[in-house]
């Protein structure tokens, strides 16, 4: 009887070594298998960001403006022909995120934007434009223009003014002077392209057509202006400045919501 239960003990202690020797031997599978997913991963990464960069460096390295390009006020034909260069529509194309730093002199410091085209039905085109005449070092004032492919629509894509109108109308600021306060040494230039409401310090301007009406003067605004609009800012730096009454003139310049 004792045989048969010292067997029996036997036998059960064998089979939770086997069970076990299973699980380490699996378990070393499992890892290995882990390693070799996450291994496939990075490779897709690193393919991934190669053609991406490689997509990247496609893009064409087309100078919109010049340094002094603002003085001859010809912002809506250079635009046109960066457009064109760029393989961008005409119509689809529209702009955010815009910034535009230059001096009393309308010399451009540095100027940046986003595009996002709707060249088809099926895809989107982001293109981000960033240009610096006047930064420190060589590699700041390179020329960089990257584009990506969207496959969903971006979401403050219905919201945004068409570049080609944005540029017309930047064109008009910059033609009545309005672009560059004459106390300060530099402007900044801002517009998020969007159709928003906002309430900054200081002047509240419309411009309707080729005329800029006054809407308010604002210390302590409380009223949203709705529209697509654009601060100017002045400031004693190229890039440092603070929107408050007496540096900053907010202008709507379209779809102003009375």
């Amino acid at each position: 009887m004792s045989l048969i239960n010292n067997n029996g003990n036997l036998y059960y202690i064998r089979s939770f070594v086997y069970f076990y020797d299973g699980l380490a031997r699996g378990g070393v599978f499992l890892k290995k298998v882990i390693w070799t997913i996450v291994g496939l991963l990075v490779v897709v990464a690193i393919i991934s960001a190669v053609i991406m960069n490689i997509n990247n460096n496609k893009t064409k390295q087309t100078l919109m403006l010049k340094k002094d390009d603002l003085k001859s006020g010809e912002i809506s034909d250079n635009w046109e022909s960066f457009r064109k260069e760029q393989g961008m529509s005409n119509k689809d194309a529209k702009i955010k995120d815009f910034n535009l730093s230059l001096d009393k002199d309308k010399n451009i410091y540095s100027m940046q934007f986003t595009i996002i085209d709707n060249p088809d039905s099926n895809s989107y085109k982001v293109t981000d434009y960033k240009k610096c005449f006047g930064c420190d070092t060589k590699s700041e004032n390179e020329l960089s223009i990257t584009s990506s492919i969207k496959d969903k629509k971006p979401a403050s894509y219905d919201k945004l003014i068409r570049a080609d109108e944005f540029f017309s109308k930047l064109d008009t600021l910059n033609n009545q002077d309005f672009l560059t306060p004459k106390d300060f040494k530099y402007s900044i230039v801002n517009s998020t392209g969007a159709y928003r409401g906002s309430k900054f310090t200081g002047s509240y301007f419309v411009l309707d057509g080729n005329k800029l009406n006054k809407l308010a003067e604002l210390k302590d605004p409380e009223k949203n202006y709705v529209g697509n609009d654009v601060q100017i800012t002045g400031s004693n730096d190229p890039v440092s400045y603070q929107t408050a009454n007496g540096t900053t003139k907010s202008v709507i310049i379209a779809n102003y919501k009375k």
